[in-house]
């Protein structure tokens, strides 16, 4: 057990290596020009608006050093400004870490108290109970019913 788990940790750093370049790409090869959202549509028709947005966002360098500039910044805590908010990213995520925090512990709860329920509700199945058999069927009968209706 004790292996596994050290495996585990130390292939993190290369999954999230590979998260980060994933996602780097995904964003820097779309068709869709990050400028846009920065600038507006009406500015994009200004090439010297253009330029020199792209020179303070970094965006007119190869992809190459786009990607080792993006690693830095990511390595050192930078994770520049948003478009959206134009707050600082870091902080933007400290203020919504609490709700998160509050919706995953919820949702975990829900997930925790549902599969005790369908698993003791399946114990049934073996009993000659309703079970989970039963629920489906009567989860797909409605579904077809209630499709029906409309």
């Amino acid at each position: 057990m004790s292996s596994y788990v050290v495996r585990r940790v130390a292939a993190m750093p290369a999954l999230l290596l590979a998260v980060v370049t994933v996602t780097f790409l995904i964003t820097r090869l779309i068709p869709a020009s990050p400028l846009t959202s920065i600038l507006g549509p009406r500015a994009l028709t200004d090439p010297s608006a253009v330029a020199a947005a792209e020179e303070h966002w970094g965006l007119n360098g190869p992809l190459i050093g786009q990607y080792w500039h993006y690693l830095d910044n990511m390595l050192h805590g930078d994770f520049a400004t948003s478009f959206v908010t134009k707050n600082n990213v870091a902080t933007d995520l400290g203020v919504r870490l609490p709700a998160t925090l509050e919706l995953m512990t919820a949702a975990i709860i829900v997930a925790v108290i549902g599969g005790i329920g369908i698993g003791g509700d399946s114990q049934c199945i073996e009993d000659g109970g309703f079970g989970v058999l039963g629920m489906s069927r009567t989860e797909s009968s409605h579904r077809v019913f209630v499709s029906e209706l409309s």
